[in-house]
Parts: C-alpha cells; structure tokens; sequence
C-alpha cells in the first residue's frame, strides 16, 4: 500500500482508516507523513498515540488522553464528559479536530472508546462516532492488548466508524528477511519445528555469550557493551538494573533534568500531571557510572546509527558531557543535553536531560514500538500475556542480534480473538 492511496482514502474519499501491520513495518512513518500532508491541506489534525513512549515516535505527537482532557479516565461516563467540558481549552480543542490520528491503537480498550465517544457526541452535538471526528487508527493488535479492558473492535461502536482497513506487510525493522518472515508466523501462531530449533539455538548462543561476558568482567574490561534483556515484569528490569550498577566499581554521578513550565492559559500548570507525562519519555533522575550499559532515547543522528534504541556503555562522564561507545558504529560518541517539548493549548514545556536510559534491561512494554540494537528475550515461564514473546522477539532486526535465556514453546501465546480479526480485516 502506497502513501498515495493512503492519502486518497483519507483527503479526497474521507474516510475513516485503520492502519494495521507488524511491528517494524512503517504504521508511525507513515501515520507522520499523513499528519504533516494534512497540516499543509490546512486541516487541524492532531497526532496522538495510546502511550507516551509510542508518541514519541510521533511528529508533534502527545499521548491520546492528554489530548482529549480526560486524564486517567477512571470515571463513568458522565463525570467524564464533565470533567472535559469543564474546561474550554478541552472544548475548544475537540471541537475544532479535522483530523485525529491515535497510534498504537491495541492498547485502546472497548470500555474507553465507549466513555470517549459518548464524551466527544455530547462535546461536539454530532451524533456521529467521535462526533463525527475523521479518524485514523494505526497499530498492531497481535502485540500487546490493552491493561484490564478488552479490545477495542469488541464494541458495537466499533463497527459504526466503517473504517477501511491498510494493512502494511512489508518489514523496514528488519535486514535479514528470513527472520521477517520467522517473525510473521510467530505472531499468528504457525510457527514450525524448524522455527523451535532456531530459537533454541539463540540459547546456546547466550550461553556463549554469557561466557564472554564473564571473561571481560573479570579482566575488569568496561567497555564492552552486552545485550538488553527484556522482561515481561517491572521488578524483574528494576531488579537486573539495580543489581548490575551496584557491581560496579566506578562513582555514580546523577543527573537531574530540567523544566522549564511555560503556562498559555494564564493560569496556573498542574506539573505532577505533565511530569508524569515527560517521564515516560525520559526520566527525571539518571544516575550512571562508568562502564554502565546504556540505550539512546532520540534520534540523534540517524544516518551514523544514533537513533531510539542504539545500544552502548559509558566511557566517560562530566557535569556537560557523558561519552557513550555505541555498538552499531563501534564508534565513542560524546553526548550532550537534549531538550523534549511537551505542549497542547495549557502550556509549553521543555525537558532538558541526557537522552540516555540504563539498558541491563527493560520491559517487554516499554520496549514496544523500538527497535533495538541487541536484546536477550526471557521466554520462560514469566511470559503471561499473548504477544509478549511476539512483541519481545521482533525488537532486533536479525537472527544475530538476538539472544535468549530460557524458550519455552508455551510463551508463544496468540490471543485467538485478535487472531480472527486480524484475519477477517485481510479477507475484506
């Protein structure tokens, strides 16, 4: 599917469009490129995504709640639709959307769209889905599914958006197309006993690895840059990353971030609100020691492979500067402050802090979405959801950068509701 028809589907027949596809397969690249066309076209769109990390993915992005003013979104409806209407800047910014582009649209559950729709039909007077709103939807509903909801397409409200379903299939994430296609049967399920012996190689080959590593820690070599290990639970990834920056023998240097608030309304900013927010795209508080493992959180120089995800080990530090060896280049890049920008109609905020998270390990979530250098997957027992061991495993983009600690064929979990839906959106 090219972006041409995309764009007829969207400016000239105006439809609503779901745009589906494995993970790696452009959705964001091409969900920004509808967004800036639409801007030019003069419409006022809005580029959101389910979560903070997906929207930074995205040209101007902001996450979908922070957008459509209803924070958690922990009331019924109608103390929902209250709460929106109480403030203009939510009225005023609903109201006057042209165009809504939610990314990472699995995440979405059926009981929010129910509250959001009822809330943007009252905010709006239209009777019409979203109040009549154009929307686009882009994601993968093989990956993750949304936390303690169901999915989205379950609601009857679903079917009222008459969505036309774009399903790319073509892997830019990856350079080794085998894998891309072993990826592809991972995530419906069909996986073969060829696939199984493939996988079960990559635990061999961490068992290699690990070796190496051990070696290099007891000649005291630190820059040697080791794989993420991706995690299904957040006390496994606080756990690994705690346990490895104690080992370490060099002095923890700690960098705060700075904030900059900037009200718009003239009236005063709820900054726990927009801290939470600048904190899933980076944290307030970094602490580093020399010889600790650490990822890139910005595309800071894409065409040299410093991009989200490129993986490497610190050198050196200093109150201005943190040099990082990166493993893709083999090159020692010195790393500055970086500054994010948070905005919508209340106010204007701008993060300044290193772009650098620790990267021992992370979770299978926080890593949806990225592509990563080089990744050990734990795809034993502690895999409980479907998608995870899919999501986990199609971070890297060859055989070769991927390790595994434990493989069980059991982690390989496929949600049969998605499944089918997924289906009838290609037989359509």
């Amino acid at each position: 599917m090219s972006i041409e028809q995309v764009s007829k589907e969207v400016f000239e027949k105006h439809n609503n469009v779901l745009l589906c596809g494995p993970g790696g397969t452009g959705k964001s690249y091409m969900l920004n490129i509808i967004a800036s066309d639409a801007k030019r076209r003069g419409l006022k769109v809005y580029n959101t995504a389910t979560t903070g990390i997906a929207s930074i993915n995205l040209i101007k992005g902001k996450t979908f709640h922070s957008y459509a003013g209803i924070g958690t979104a922990w009331q019924d409806k109608e103390r929902l639709y209250r709460k929106v209407k109480s403030d203009s800047k939510n009225v005023k910014r609903i109201t006057e959307t042209n165009l809504l582009i939610i990314d990472e649209i699995s995440m979405f559950g059926a009981k929010l769209l129910e509250k959001v729709d009822f809330v943007f039909r009252k905010i709006t007077n239209i009777d019409k889905p979203f109040g009549g709103i154009q929307v686009i939807f882009g994601g993968d509903f093989m990956q993750l599914p949304p936390v303690k909801d169901e999915w989205i397409f379950t609601n009857e409200i679903w079917e009222e958006f008459n969505f036309v379903p774009i399903i790319l299939n073509k892997g830019w994430r990856y350079d080794d197309i085998e894998y891309f296609n072993l990826m592809m049967r991972i995530r419906i399920g069909t996986f073969t006993s060829s696939d199984v012996f493939l996988l079960k190689s990559r635990v061999k080959a961490y068992d290699v690895l690990e070796k190496s590593i051990t070696e290099s820690r007891k000649n005291k070599k630190i820059d040697v840059i080791i794989p993420t290990v991706l995690y299904s639970r957040k006390k496994d990834v606080l756990w690994h990353n705690n346990t490895e920056m104690e080992e370490l023998t060099t002095e923890k240097v700690e960098y705060n971030a700075v904030d900059d608030f900037t009200s718009l309304s003239g009236k005063s900013v709820k900054h726990d609100y927009y801290i939470d927010l600048l904190n899933e795209i980076i944290p307030q508080k970094i602490e580093l020691k020399i010889g600790a493992q650490v990822m890139l959180k910005v595309n800071l120089d894409p065409g040299c492979g410093l991009v989200s995800g490129s993986r490497g080990v610190v050198i050196e530090h200093d109150d201005n500067v943190i040099t990082v060896k990166f493993r893709k280049s083999q090159k020692t890049i010195r790393i500055q402050r970086y500054s994010w920008v948070l905005e919508d109609d209340e106010v204007y905020i701008v993060r300044t802090q290193f772009p650098l998270i620790l990267a021992w390990a992370l979770t299978i979530h926080k890593g949806q979405g990225s592509t990563l250098d080089y990744a050990v997957c734990d795809l034993g027992p502690s895999i409980f959801s479907p998608g995870q061991a899919y999501v986990a495993l199609s971070r890297v983009r060859n055989i070769e950068c991927l390790y595994i600690i434990e493989f069980s064929e059991r982690s390989i979990k496929v949600d049969k509701e998605a499944l089918e839906f997924c289906k009838k959106l290609q037989i359509d």
